[in-house]
């Protein structure tokens, strides 16, 4: 069987291109559920002096273990049998992955279908992927990151993304400040969601199995009232001793939810994926004053598309177009799209404010005002950002 598609997702989001490692580096990093060792082949690659491995199942770990050794790497990856964090304890990390088991599988008296231990945990609901979320953070370093990927339950009258963060709110004390990143790529009802696993299991429409399996799932959903589930990847970082931009990170937890169906960028995606993690996160603290004082740089990826009516002076609809890490596009005004073209690194926000109430004959405070609060949301969005090369020095 070939590396699925879960786990291609995941190797793409791993924030490790040249860059972004030339500023953090890459000391310790765990794969919690290893499989058959891909993800921990890709962090062995990426230069982690120590890589450990885990998984439950001695199969998948022999599987991993011969795959480090046809790759060259078994000397760098140490594999560990165990339940999730259990043979890792009392350890931290600089970065954890995993890909967990965390398809929803019904849990009842009767038989409802094979068990396949690569993506079931045996644990009613989301609980797997819960737990993951909760413990991980404990087993950071300070700075440190983890990245996963889940589905979450959608329960009735309530988002399914809130309940991811109270999962993050509720991790243990000593992890201290928090910063997270929640993108839900997809969000399905559940009779989708069965017949997705029930064809992933091998059973096909109008077969005794499959119609067996989908009544097990739909009654499942039905008893604990699910009415949706999300799809998607959860990103913590542990921010005591983290600066970034010249801020420092530590200074209480930051939780970004959303949900971003766009298409992902095919190369590229992972750097900048963290990069614009952090870039949110510090600009989520700075002080309006702060970010007016900060000459931005607009993202090489964006541009602006505008739509005019043949005859009329001014376009009718502008939008700002990027094409990293997510494929986005949002409706600007007059004002946002000309300061975003003016962001190259040369001016500062409150020079390009000034210059813009002059031209456009507004009142400069409501002009700064309205720059900034564009600039907070265009920073998450990968459309501003600040070199590298400034970064660093």
């Amino acid at each position: 069987m070939g590396v699925g598609g879960a786990t291609r997702s995941l190797v793409a989001q791993l924030p490790f291109d040249a860059a972004y490692l030339t500023i953090l580096g890459l000391g310790s990093a765990l794969d919690l559920g290893t499989g058959c060792g891909i993800v921990a082949l890709h962090l062995a690659r990426a230069g982690a002096q120590r890589v450990i491995a885990t998984d439950i199942s001695e199969r998948a770990l022999m599987m991993a273990r011969a795959n480090a050794r046809l790759n060259g790497q078994h000397d760098r990856i140490e594999f560990r049998l165990g339940d999730l964090f259990a043979p890792v304890t009392g350890e931290k990390f600089e970065f954890i992955a995993s890909n967990p088991p965390f398809v929803i599988t019904p849990r009842s008296d009767r038989d409802a279908a094979e068990r396949y231990e690569y993506r079931d945990a045996g644990m009613t609901g989301d609980a797997l992927a819960e737990r993951v979320v909760r413990e991980a953070p404990a087993y950071l370093e300070q700075g440190g990151t983890f990245l996963c990927l889940a589905n979450w339950e959608s329960p009735w009258g309530t988002n399914g993304l809130d309940r991811v963060r109270t999962w993050i709110e509720n991790a243990p004390e000593e992890s201290g400040a928090l910063g997270a990143w929640v993108i839900e790529r997809d969000r399905i009802d559940p009779a989708r969601y069965a017949e997705t696993w029930a064809r992933d299991g091998g059973a096909k429409p109008g077969e005794p199995e499959f119609e067996h399996m989908m009544e097990a799932w739909l009654e499942d959903f039905a008893a604990r009232h699910i009415t949706a589930i999300g799809l998607g990847s959860i990103r913590i970082s542990r921010l005591e001793g983290r600066e970034w931009l010249g801020v420092g990170l530590g200074s209480g937890t930051s939780i970004r939810l959303e949900h971003a169906s766009e298409p992902l960028a095919q190369s590229g995606l992972g750097g900048t994926l963290g990069s614009t993690f952090l870039n949110g996160l510090a600009v989520d603290r700075m002080r309006d004053e702060e970010i007016l004082e900060r000459h931005w740089l607009r993202a090489e990826s964006v541009d602006e598309v505008r739509e005019h009516i043949p005859g009329e002076e001014g376009p009718r609809a502008i939008w700002l177009r990027t094409s990293r890490p997510i494929i986005r596009s949002i409706v600007a005004d007059p004002l946002l799209a000309a300061a975003v073209g003016a962001c190259d690194g040369d001016l500062s926000l409150s020079q390009i404010a000034d210059a813009l109430a002059t031209i456009l004959e507004v009142e400069p405070d409501a002009c700064a005002e309205a720059l900034v609060q564009g600039v907070r949301e265009l920073v998450w969005l990968g459309m501003l950002q600040r070199p590298f090369t400034k970064m660093a020095r």
